[in-house]
């Protein structure tokens, strides 16, 4: 007779569910870089408008040096916005202006 191996059983269920897990925590992290990277550009394409330099005159290398710029400053709002909210949830807002 055939014995049942619920140990592993059980075992190889918890490593196949975390390493779904890991790949849905993966595909997130990366649509989320993927937004702040079209949001970036599009910034950048609105910065270059606005300095009146035309976008297809600039190298690719150029045009990652600006889109980088405007990727660092859409983090560093999302960090200033989240320690905000951590602020205003603990009701520490007022001491901080």
């Amino acid at each position: 007779m055939d014995r049942i191996d619920i140990k592993r059983i059980v075992t190889e269920a918890y490593d196949k569910s975390k390493d779904l897990s890991a790949q849905g925590k993966d595909i997130a992290a990366e649509k989320i870089k993927d937004k702040i990277r079209d949001i970036a550009y599009k910034n950048a394409i609105e910065r270059c408008k606005q300095e009146k330099v035309n976008p297809d005159d600039l190298s690719a290398d150029e045009m990652g040096v600006i889109v980088n710029e405007e990727e660092k400053k859409i983090k560093d709002k999302i960090k200033n916005r989240s320690f905000s909210a951590i602020l205003a949830f603990l009701g520490l807002e007022s001491l901080f202006g």
